[in-house]
């Protein structure tokens, strides 16, 4: 016979497993490490919707930089001297993955909206790859994120991980 204890006890087990392989599989996956992800630099100039469609057809997305081990990745990535676009906008400033910044890098006196309708963010290398608001329209160079999905990336790991487990 079942009794409530001994399902209290069950659940409580269940759950202790459960935590136990959320922890392994996040852990595996990198998502408390440093930064694992990986950018490429395009020489190719366009519009900042046109380069975000480029990068999401050809990558993931537009650059998203969440710390300064980033910033640098891509200051090592693109020569000196040129302003690139990133995935930064002007709607309350977010990422084109929608997530806001908790990582900024202002250049002085930014964003100023100078012109009136600068909805889109340039890393300047003349300035360290400081960050310029700029109008979308402008053609530049681009740095894109590279790798599956964020998604369907951290469902496979996570499949891939409980797979594992629970065959062991």
């Amino acid at each position: 016979m079942i009794t409530w204890g001994h399902l209290i006890v069950t659940f409580f087990r269940l759950l202790d497993l459960k935590m136990h392989l959320w922890l392994y599989t996040a852990l595996e996956c990198g998502l408390f490490s440093g930064s694992t992800r990986t950018f490429v630099y395009i020489n190719n100039p366009m519009s900042w919707a046109n380069a975000q469609s480029y990068c999401r057809v050809h990558y993931t997305d537009l650059a998203s930089v969440m710390n300064m081990t980033e910033n640098q990745k891509i200051d090592n990535l693109v020569p000196t001297g040129l302003i690139v676009w990133i995935g930064l906008f002007r709607e309350s400033w977010k990422w084109t993955d929608g997530s806001k910044p908790s990582y900024i890098y202002w250049k002085t006196n930014e964003p100023n909206n100078k012109i009136g309708a600068e909805s889109c963010v340039a890393a300047n290398f003349e300035d360290n790859a400081k960050w310029e608001d700029w109008n979308c329209d402008s053609k530049k160079e681009f740095v894109c994120n590279v790798g599956k999905h964020l998604l369907a990336e951290t469902l496979g790991c996570y499949w891939s991980q409980f797979t594992n487990y629970i065959l062991m």
